[in-house]
């Protein structure tokens, strides 16, 4: 391999000394991972760095590094642009070693969606840390002072900025007491969770059932001429119907459960038998006695039950690029030829999930449409076409009714990035 002297680039961190395959080469994938994470390296952070601990981090891939000048030439550059930290634990020392890479076709995607100078090098930072434990309380099992009960036993909690019933989970007396960190199952193993008194659920995914309670909630008020009313009901007086398209495992079918309070219809489908069993006994452990659980292609719901629901949840499946802090791995998949393609069909199956959702809906309803990735082609993409094909669709400003405007796109839309509440990515 010959190395080449490029010029800086600041917006990405790039140090001064990259090594680039010359032309015609043709380098494997692990070689065009090496690249990109040798160059990523600047874009940790102001800690303190050994140049053996920089060189480390640039052979950990192809068991390779560069040539000793440009080893020296490149590792002082890393030194001083950022001066990465490595903890004493091997545990630290790996996700270290593997957190700064991303693939750099998904780096130049996300610098297109207005992430780069400083704001990269955090969205890096970010994603190289383990997810943060959250949950949500579940109304109808609960009491009302159980989250004082669980801090006065040891639970750090600390409120979630958009569920009054999600909180983080910084720790908790089971670390101590079965040496489990809480991301490998502690709150999993607690009493409360297993009688369904909480739910383990990641912070950012409760944004669809606050989405769609937020822009509900005051239409049915507006509605009964009643400020005061919160009963689950329709504009017209009759029950809620509410379809949750892709289910499982039920975080946010519980949630709706929880706040239906027994009214109403839940319906929760799930296409895969074995996810839909996990739903059901999800359901049953939170007491959601109103729903009843389907197992079909949800593309095929709207021809099924036109015009049947008030609401419906279409979180569908995705490419997951925002749960790269659970799963390291979920951005391999930009290094796949076939990404593209790949790419190409789960959007379109996503597209036929978002149109039998909609004509699910009853004209007046609300669709919340949710994935945990990043990029704008399963996002704003599906709403847009979605826009294009039925001119009764408008998008409901996310930003104003959840009080998070300055994270809001002019069209409404609402997308998390990792460092911004130091979560997962998500986009509703």
């Amino acid at each position: 391999m010959d190395f080449l002297t490029v010029p800086s680039a600041p917006w990405l961190g790039i140090a001064s000394f990259v090594p680039v395959l010359p032309h015609g080469s043709s380098a494997p994938l692990r070689q065009r991972r090496w690249q990109l994470e040798w160059s990523t390296v600047c874009a940790l952070g102001p800690r303190t760095c050994s140049e053996s601990t920089a060189a480390s981090l640039c052979t950990s891939r192809c068991g390779r590094g560069p040539s000793s000048s440009v080893s020296r030439a490149a590792s002082r550059a890393a030194v001083a642009l950022a001066s990465v930290s490595v903890a004493s634990t091997a545990s630290r020392q790996r996700r270290l070693r593997r957190a700064p890479g991303a693939p750099s076709d998904f780096l130049a995607h996300v610098v297109g969606l207005g992430i780069g100078g400083l704001e990269l090098r955090r969205f890096l930072r970010a994603s190289a840390r383990a997810p943060r434990a959250s949950l949500h309380v579940n109304a109808l099992k609960a009491p009302a002072e159980l989250l004082e009960r669980l801090a006065a036993a040891g639970w750090k909690l600390t409120p979630t900025p958009w569920c009054s019933e999600g909180v983080f989970v910084d720790g908790g007396p089971w670390t101590a007491r079965s040496g489990k960190s809480i991301g490998s199952g502690g709150i999993g193993q607690t009493l409360v969770h297993l009688t369904g008194q909480v739910y383990s659920q990641e912070s950012t995914s409760m944004l669809p059932f606050e989405a769609w309670e937020n822009s509900t909630v005051p239409a049915m008020e507006a509605s009964n001429n009643n400020s005061n009313n919160k009963t689950p009901h329709g504009p017209d007086g009759h029950v809620l119907r509410v379809l949750d398209l892709c289910a499982a495992p039920g975080s946010k079918t519980t949630q709706i459960g929880a706040w239906l309070r027994g009214s109403g219809l839940l319906v929760a489908n799930e296409v895969d038998p074995e996810r839909a069993r996990a739903l059901r006994k999800n359901l049953f452990r939170a007491g959601i006695t109103n729903c009843f659980v389907t197992c079909a292609d949800g593309r095929e719901f709207g021809s099924l039950a036109p015009d049947g629901f008030d609401i419906v949840l279409a979180d569908v499946p995705c490419s997951a690029e925002g749960n790269v802090r659970k799963h390291p791995d979920s951005l391999d998949q930009w290094l796949d030829p076939s990404h593209q393609r790949r790419l190409d069909d789960m959007s379109s199956r996503q597209f036929e999930l978002l149109m039998s959702g909609w004509r699910a809906l009853r004209p007046g309803g609300r669709l919340v449409y949710s994935t945990c990735t990043l990029n704008n082609l399963e996002n704003e993409g599906q709403c847009s076409k979605l826009l294009e094909a039925d001119s009764r669709a408008r998008i409901v400003d996310l930003g104003r009714l959840l009080g998070l405007q300055q994270f809001t796109s002019a069209e409404g839309f609402l997308r998390v990035w990792p460092q911004t509440f130091d979560t997962e990515g998500f986009f509703v």
